[in-house]
């Protein structure tokens, strides 16, 4: 494998506040295409179509963690970002150990198999993978256990599903549609069928820490809008847990798993379904003549929110408030640890975007061997770096 790298690297905040971040790219002759990209730590972590699995602890150390005769056509992460589930081109899927990672373990084929989109439990027992053929409008639900059990068929979605969610410890599946969203018990594969009051439009779905299934919904008004949202109850019913009317926009994140309400008096508040509490955001990064597209990280501590069209991006970190302006991602990122994230350009190119550079000569230097085998002596650095406007 022949490994090209390139930094592009910037100080910060400017006199807008925005502070930026620093590009590194590595460019991969490798066979095939990067299919997944994922963070663990640090270190990045890429699946190709060929099989090649890779990791690069501090961008320009590259190594080979695995190499399967396989075609892989997706991959997925586990929660604690050890295990890969890896999708082969016939739907069947394989996890790998990346401690561990001498071979994959098959996780049984299912009744149907085609290749769909598929997730992880968060305790990691269980897989939940959808067949979706080209020639059909509909798929085929299954469940995988990750320890050894035979995978347990759950049945056809009503329609095209967007979102698969599945709960902590794997015992309940759901797929949301716009009318109801559809929820199976994965141990008998009893489906239940869910609808909001009132025939509301679903506008997001997402399992609670506690296990519970949360659904939003909303009313339409003239000039504001009304938000619904209900938690599945024991009994199976939907009970209402928050209402909120008047609102100047509802905004839903791209995973359909988190919301961001405007109210006329108020701020914007950012809400994962999740969770049980509100994260204040700024609200000039929502502004626009159009809806933003909005996109939150798993672990919840950053987002980045831009217009449909527009080539840049405003990365927030919602820990520390830091905002940063940089180029619109390629495609589905993978966010690291301590701020920015990768993504893939050009198929075989890792674009890794990292936290703002040092602004004192000596931390600089330190911070640079950390991204590049560039080294530049001390002296030949400025003893005070400027602000500057540019963006990157």
């Amino acid at each position: 494998m022949c490994i090209r790298d390139s930094t592009l690297w910037r100080t910060g905040p400017d006199v807008t506040g925005t502070h930026p971040t620093g590009d590194h790219r590595i460019e991969l002759a490798i066979e095939g295409d990067v299919v997944g990209v994922h963070g663990r730590g640090e270190a990045v972590v890429a699946v190709t179509s060929g099989g090649v699995v890779f990791e690069s602890p501090h961008g320009h150390e590259v190594r080979t963690v695995a190499n399967f005769p396989m075609s892989v056509h997706a991959s997925a992460a586990s929660d604690d970002r050890r295990h890969l589930a890896l999708e082969a081109s016939d739907g069947s899927l394989h996890v790998l150990d990346l401690d561990t990672p001498a071979a994959l373990v098959p996780l049984g084929v299912a009744e149907h198999s085609a290749v769909g989109p598929f997730a992880w439990s968060a305790d990691g027992s269980t897989v939940a993978k959808l067949a979706c053929p080209f020639d059909s409008s509909t798929c085929h639900l299954a469940v995988h256990p990750t320890n050894g059990d035979p995978p347990r068929e759950m049945g056809t979605t009503d329609g095209e599903p967007s979102t698969l969610l599945l709960s902590q410890s794997g015992d309940r599946v759901a797929i949301a549609y716009q009318s109801h969203v559809s929820s199976w018990d994965t141990a008998t594969g009893v489906r239940t069928r869910l609808r909001a009051p009132n025939r509301r439009r679903i506008l997001a779905a997402a399992f609670h820490s506690s296990g519970a299934l949360r659904i939003a919904s909303m009313e339409p008004g003239s000039g504001a809008s009304a938000l619904y949202v209900g938690q599945v109850g024991d009994d199976g019913t939907v009970h209402t847990l928050f209402e909120e009317g008047g609102l100047r926009r509802l905004l839903v994140t791209e995973d359909g798993a988190g919301l961001v309400l405007e109210t006329s008096g108020g701020p914007a508040l950012l809400w994962r379904l999740a969770e049980d509490h509100f994260v204040p955001l700024r609200e000039e990064a929502l502004r626009g003549p159009d809806t933003p597209d909005i996109h939150l990280a798993p672990d919840g501590r950053q987002l980045w929110v831009a217009q449909p069209t527009a080539a840049e991006v405003v990365l927030l970190d919602l820990e520390t408030g830091q905002r940063r302006t940089v180029p619109r991602p390629a495609g589905p990122v993978a966010w690291a640890d301590g701020g920015g994230w990768v993504d893939v350009v050009r198929l075989r190119t890792l674009r890794r975007w990292g936290s703002a550079a040092p602004r004192t000569a000596e931390a600089f230097t330190d911070w640079l061997q950390t991204r590049t085998r560039v080294q530049l002596p001390l002296k030949a650095l400025q003893s005070k770096m400027s602000d500057t406007h540019e963006r990157l």
